[in-house]
């Protein structure tokens, strides 16, 4: 698959995914349990369940990280393992998912 690593190689870009599992190498490999892992596996696109108990008009890091774990199948406490700019190219895949009227963050 050509696109797998589309949000790598030019994050500013509309990510658009359309086969699953996507993966997105780490930048920055994160030591778990014994292993050593080098990406992160989106499995699915978010679903209506995945967005209970998240105020859709204020979406905050702490619901993109709990939205990450739901697509990527992982505990949230491996996402809060991730370096920072791998987590950014998680959420910008996530955030990809929602309809372009949904904004995160506090808009004042």
């Amino acid at each position: 698959m050509a696109n797998d690593n589309q949000a790598n190689e030019n994050p500013e870009e509309n990510v658009e995914i359309k086969e699953f599992p996507h993966e997105i190498k780490l930048n920055y490999p994160v030591e778990w349990g014994k292993e050593t892992r080098t990406i992160i596996s989106i499995q699915r696109r978010l679903k209506a369940k995945d967005l209970k108990g998240i105020k859709a008009n204020d979406i905050r890091m702490d619901d993109m990280i709990k939205l990450a774990s739901r697509v990527t199948g992982e505990p949230i406490s491996f996402i809060e393992e991730l370096d920072a700019g791998d987590l950014m190219q998680l959420t910008e895949v996530v955030q990809s998912f929602f309809p372009s009227s949904l904004t995160t963050g506090d808009n004042r």
